[in-house]
């Protein structure tokens, strides 16, 4: 017999909990301190909790009832209860919640007056940013643009705060990896200040000075030496020195004698996009002498000429200054803010890219792999970010 409103209302505790049953697997348990809660149970595996009476009324319980039934019939019961459990699983991972239990066991550990600035921090950048988030859904990329925003100082601490946090969330088995440990400060906070290289992190930005220079007409020597540089990521110096019999036009490979390169250990090879193929084609059309770049012949063309068209461009629209050398910084930057995590490259690739040696001297004389084919999906993928 279906249950009635008025028989729940009347229904007084008992020392011991009881059921009413309204039919169809729905019941209403009456405990002793008086809570009325509403179940349903299927089968003798799985019971659903519905709610508590007032709150869930007995028509809601029987709607809530009849919805589960319906998705059981269709999805079958394990796939539902799995979805539920996400659901509950989802809702303990919103990151501002995750903030506050973190924060708890931190004030426990920390002096009132470390704590006070460490909240004051949370609520002040990280909660605006991140509020309302799975922490799960959190990228790499978000958090080097969130970190982007601060001056270096800022950006310490506020890296710091987000390792405990994301540590805690590990702990607790919310993400199944802590990603703070793979932002790199270094990739946005460079050794500018000590060099006095100037380079743009802003990708719109960046891309713009790359499109100034892509139709290498008219000043096809400036700007295609300056377009080779965006391609290969090679030091400006070695760009200008490039020979006509360095280019392997049929296996889309440039050739680099060791002289030409910063550190003179042994020959290198790039590999190249078909764009800069092709860049190559084109300006055979002005070839002069043995070398790519040059205006009468006899020398490569000089760095001023290609510090003074990336100037052009950068007053041309407004743009934060770039050197030559800073494309570089950006390609260290910009492959690991939006290439690494996602295509999984590493370091050494993208180090070798840079034709940085390895620091470690025992294995970089025992390593001789070359990683050009890992080099070449690599440069694929930064010529498609350039482009996108």
């Amino acid at each position: 017999m279906k249950l009635k409103d008025i028989e729940i209302k009347k229904a007084k505790p008992k020392e011991k909990k009881y059921k009413m049953y309204d039919g169809d697997y729905l019941y209403l348990l009456v405990t002793p301190k008086g809570k009325k809660l509403w179940y349903y149970k299927p089968n003798n595996k799985k019971e659903f909790s519905l709610g508590e009476y007032p709150y869930v009324s007995l028509k809601d319980a029987r709607n809530k009832k009849a919805q589960l039934k319906r998705e059981i019939e269709i999805k079958g019961l394990e796939t539902v209860v799995n979805e539920l459990n996400e659901r509950k699983t989802k809702e303990k991972r919103k990151f501002e919640l995750i903030v506050n239990d973190w924060l708890k066991e931190y004030q426990k550990q920390r002096e009132k007056s470390t704590a006070a600035k460490t909240i004051q921090r949370v609520n002040k950048y990280v909660l605006p940013t991140f509020k309302g988030r799975d922490i799960k859904s959190i990228k790499v990329k978000e958090i080097y643009q969130f970190l982007q925003k601060q001056n270096r100082p800022t950006a310490e601490k506020l890296k710091s705060l987000l390792n405990g946090i994301f540590s805690f969330a590990r702990s607790k088995e919310y993400i199944e990896y802590n990603i703070i440990r793979d932002i790199d400060l270094k990739q946005i906070f460079t050794t500018t200040a000590k060099n006095h290289y100037k380079y743009n992190d802003n990708l719109e930005e960046f891309r713009k000075y790359f499109d100034e220079v892509r139709d290498i007409k008219p000043q096809p020597i400036v700007k295609g030496a300056i377009k080779i540089i965006f391609l290969t990521a090679l030091r400006q110096g070695s760009v200008r020195a490039i020979k006509w019999e360095h280019i392997d036009f049929e296996n889309k490979i440039l050739h680099i004698p060791k002289e030409n390169l910063k550190v003179k250990t042994i020959d290198f090879k790039i590999p190249l996009v078909d764009e800069a193929v092709e860049t190559f084609r084109e300006l055979q059309e002005y070839k002069t002498g043995d070398y790519v770049f040059s205006l009468n012949g006899k020398k490569p063309i000089s760095e001023t000429a290609l510090r003074r068209h990336l100037k052009n461009i950068q007053k041309k629209y407004n743009l934060k200054p770039t050197s030559l050398h800073g494309i570089r910084y950006s390609f260290s930057t910009f492959t690991r803010q939006y290439l690494q995590q996602e295509h999984g490259i590493t370091d050494e690739v993208i180090e070798i890219a840079m034709q940085h040696i390895d620091k470690n001297k025992i294995r970089a004389v025992y390593n001789h792999y070359d990683y050009l084919k890992e080099r070449r999906e690599l440069m694929e993928l930064w010529y498609r970010l350039l482009t996108s």
